[in-house]
């Protein structure tokens, strides 16, 4: 079986009722400012879904030793540096 997202109409109509489209005064930032309603049209058990995802994402990126390496350490120049 095969789930996501239906349709992102939802989103849509939220944004174009959203105060600032409304008056034209939007810009380049505005889907980053921008406050999407989820349970606004979504289920409970969705809304449950979510929550569940964005803990698991949360406590793996904090997880020991899962950090990021620099491209820079990467390369053979840094690693010979070090010795």
């Amino acid at each position: 079986r095969i789930v996501g997202v239906r349709t992102n109409l939802a989103l849509h109509k939220q944004i174009i009722q959203a105060p600032a489209f409304v008056a034209g005064t939007y810009d380049t930032s505005f889907m980053a400012r921008f406050r999407f309603d989820v349970g606004a049209n979504t289920s409970e058990e969705v809304c449950h879904d979510l929550a569940a995802i964005t803990a698991v994402t949360y406590l793996l990126r904090r997880r020991v030793g899962s950090t990021v390496v620099p491209e820079r350490m990467k390369t053979g120049w840094h690693r010979s540096a070090r010795r």
